[in-house]
């Protein structure tokens, strides 16, 4: 693994990195990342695309889940 260097970017710090690690994390230019810290490290991981509402969903705890709820008429602004 290369050792990086920390930039100055605006009142900000990047960190740059190579060419070949960005493709092997199939990441470009403009890709969101997760950036969390583990002890005295630093983890960065492509974010996850929700694809579909299944995939948001399918972590979802039992007691997160209820029953639809219908309205006879608007009870805000909706559009119907």
């Amino acid at each position: 693994m290369p050792t990086l260097v920390l930039t100055k970017v605006g009142n900000s710090v990047g960190l740059v990195i190579p060419e070949d690690l960005l493709l092997a994390l199939n990441l470009e230019i403009g890709s969101k990342v997760d950036v969390t810290q583990v002890g005295n490290s630093l983890v960065v991981k492509p974010t996850k695309k929700l694809e579909n509402l299944h995939d948001l969903v399918k972590d979802m705890k039992r007691e997160q889940q209820h029953e639809e709820t219908f309205a006879d008429k608007p009870i805000g602004k909706e559009i119907i």
